[in-house]
C-alpha cells in the first residue's frame, strides 16, 4: 500500500497506479485479506483454545461414562448380593417356623393321643361308678377336648398367618430388588444413548 500515490502523480504522468495492479478482482477477497491480516492469529488462537475445550470436554465425558458404569456395576452387585442374602435369610426363618410348626403339631397329636388314652381309661373306670359322676366326668372331658382342639386350630391359624407373612415379606422385597435393577438398566441406556 506504501506504493499508493496519493498526489495522482503516476495517473497524470500516464503510469497506472501500482494499487491497481495488486487490485483484486473481488472486493470480499479483499476484505477476507483483511480480515486475517488484522485477526488471523487471534482466530488460530481461538481456534486451539476450541480444540483444547473439545479435547478436554470429551475426556471429562469419557470419565463420567465410565465412573457412571463402574458405579452401576457397584450398585447391582450390591443389590444382587443383599437380595441373594435376604433370600436366604427368608428361606432360613421360613424352614426354622415350619420345623417349630411341625413340632408343635407332633406335640399336640401326642397330647390328644394321650388325653384319648385316659378318657378311654375314665370311661372304664366310670362305667364301674356312679353314673351322674360318670355324666360329669364325659362332660368335662369333652370341654377339655374341645378347648384343646380350639388351642391347636388357634395354633395352626397363627403359624399359617406367620407363613403367610413371610411370603408377602418375600414377594415386596421381590418387587424391590426388581424395581433397583430396572433403574440399574434404564442408567445404563442413559450412559449409551446421552441425551443431547
Amino acid at each position: 500500500m506504501s506504493e499508493y500515490n496519493h498526489d495522482g502523480a503516476g495517473e497524470a504522468a500516464g503510469q497506472p497506479n501500482s494499487y491497481d495492479n495488486h487490485a483484486p478482482a473481488d472486493p470480499k477477497a479483499s476484505i477476507e485479506k483483511v480480515r486475517d491480516i488484522l485477526f488471523g492469529s487471534q482466530t488460530k488462537s481461538n481456534e486451539a483454545r476450541f480444540a483444547r475445550l473439545e479435547d478436554g470436554l470429551a475426556r471429562e465425558v469419557f470419565e463420567m461414562k465410565d465412573l457412571l458404569r463402574r458405579r452401576v456395576e457397584s450398585l447391582e452387585a450390591f443389590f444382587h448380593s443383599e437380595t441373594q442374602a435376604l433370600a436366604e435369610r427368608i428361606r432360613d426363618e421360613r424352614e426354622e417356623r415350619m420345623s417349630a410348626f411341625e413340632a408343635h403339631d407332633l406335640e399336640m397329636k401326642g397330647a390328644l393321643t394321650s388325653l384319648a388314652r385316659r378318657l378311654g381309661d375314665l370311661n372304664l373306670a366310670m362305667n364301674e361308678g356312679d353314673s351322674a359322676v360318670r355324666r360329669d366326668l364325659m362332660n368335662e372331658s369333652r370341654k377339655l377336648l374341645d378347648e384343646i382342639g380350639l388351642r391347636h386350630e388357634s395354633v395352626r391359624g397363627l403359624m399359617e398367618t406367620r407363613v403367610s407373612e413371610l411370603h408377602a415379606r418375600k414377594a415386596d422385597r421381590a418387587v424391590i430388588s426388581d424395581l433397583m435393577r430396572e433403574l440399574a438398566t434404564q442408567l445404563e441406556k442413559d450412559d449409551v444413548h446421552p441425551t443431547e
